[in-house]
């Protein structure tokens, strides 16, 4: 099957590429964080999180918009506020995803040897991990978009079907009053939440590759009420 080279990227893929970035790190890291923050007040830390998300992806919206066609994010940045803030912001988004990156793999990593490959390296797996990023982004934006929309129900549906069956292990009566919780801890948790939530905000680096810039702000919306949704049934 022959595809064209455009460098492009449709809005279907980039809700899926947001999606797995925002539930790839969201699964991994927000549910101990919850537990060990919020404790009851979970749901609520979500909810109030997913609120604040979708103001960003509002607020995303509108940086896009601003940026002049064909721009990029950092160039715009560098526009903005001037080549040395600019330069400033730009490594600061790379220092951010860096140590993220780093921490979310580090996790990966250990639940890989805890549960799977028991008698396996930590260190091999780690640089398995590292090498597929590499080729991933050796294939460009629009070949990883491909894959990601191919993939994406193959893991989906799995993970449904988990939820599925473990639905009956839900205790409704524990889940309510949602906000009766320390408040201190719910913000908490809430600021948890928001974190993963905002990594919606790579869109802004892929603004330029899509096809309609328009369809940026609800790429990030449907992505977030997605991953929103599936972190409040976990």
């Amino acid at each position: 099957m022959m595809f064209s080279v455009n460098n492009k990227i449709s809005k279907r893929q980039m809700f899926r590429l947001l999606t797995y970035d925002l539930m790839g790190v969201g699964t991994l890291l927000l549910p101990p964080a919850l537990a060990g923050s919020a404790g009851g007040g979970g749901l609520a830390a979500i909810l109030t999180g997913l609120f604040a998300g979708l103001v960003y992806c509002f607020l995303i919206g509108g940086v896009v918009t601003a940026m002049e066609e064909g721009e990029t994010y950092p160039a715009c940045l560098k526009r903005c506020f001037g080549r040395v803030f600019g330069t400033i912001a730009v490594l600061g988004y790379a220092l951010y995803f860096l140590c993220l990156g780093g921490y979310a793999t580090y996790i990966f990593g250990h639940l890989i040897v805890s549960e799977l490959l028991k008698e396996q390296s930590f260190y091999w797996i780690t640089a398995g991990i590292l090498g597929l990023c590499v080729y991933a982004v050796f294939q460009g934006i629009e070949g990883r978009a491909r894959i990601y929309e191919i993939l994406f129900w193959f893991l989906m549906l799995p993970l449904f079907v988990m939820l599925f069956f473990a639905a009956r292990d839900i205790e409704p009566a524990r889940l309510f009053p949602l906000f009766a919780g320390p408040v201190k801890k719910i913000s908490i948790g809430a600021y948890f939440s928001f974190e993963v939530f905002s990594l919606s905000g790579i869109a802004l680096f892929l603004a330029p590759f899509a096809r309609k810039r328009t369809s940026v702000r609800g790429a990030c919306t449907a992505a977030v009420l997605f991953c929103g949704a599936v972190l409040l049934v976990l």
